[in-house]
């Protein structure tokens, strides 16, 4: 016959922080407040793709940011991928500028300007060639 199994007596809340995954010594927040940020691991900002380059580049001056790619370069990134791309675009836009989460801080206000000033001018004159370029490879 074995020997009975050793138990260690803990509190309810030491165990439902094994349970949930709390590194040892880390006291987690309330549910409402979670903060995941220790479970991430780090990874570098990206760079500035050569699409991205090029894309701002193509913008008038009066619309191109600067802001936005030196602190957001993968938003940047984002938008030479889908600028050509209607639908895809105004989707990525409207999730820039709302808060679906709750609780977001928003971006810095000269970030939010260069945004608001793209969306106007993507909702302009780039729109209406868009619109015709996309009509035109459907045929």
């Amino acid at each position: 016959m074995s020997d009975p199994l050793s138990f260690e007596k803990v509190s309810v809340e030491d165990a439902k922080k094994v349970l949930e995954g709390a590194p040892a010594g880390i006291e987690l927040p309330k549910s409402e407040e979670q903060d995941w940020r220790w479970a991430r691991a780090f990874s570098p900002p990206p760079v500035l793709t050569p699409a991205a380059v090029a894309w701002l580049a193509s913008l008038p001056d009066d619309v191109r940011p600067t802001e936005l790619p030196r602190l957001y370069s993968r938003i940047a990134n984002r938008f030479a991928e889908l600028w050509r791309v209607r639908d895809a675009c105004d989707r990525y836009f409207d999730d820039l500028t709302r808060d679906r989460r709750g609780k977001r801080g928003g971006f810095p206000m000269a970030v939010a300007q260069e945004i608001a000033v793209l969306k106007k001018h993507y909702a302009g004159p780039v729109a209406s060639q868009v619109q015709w370029e996309n009509q035109m490879y459907r045929r």
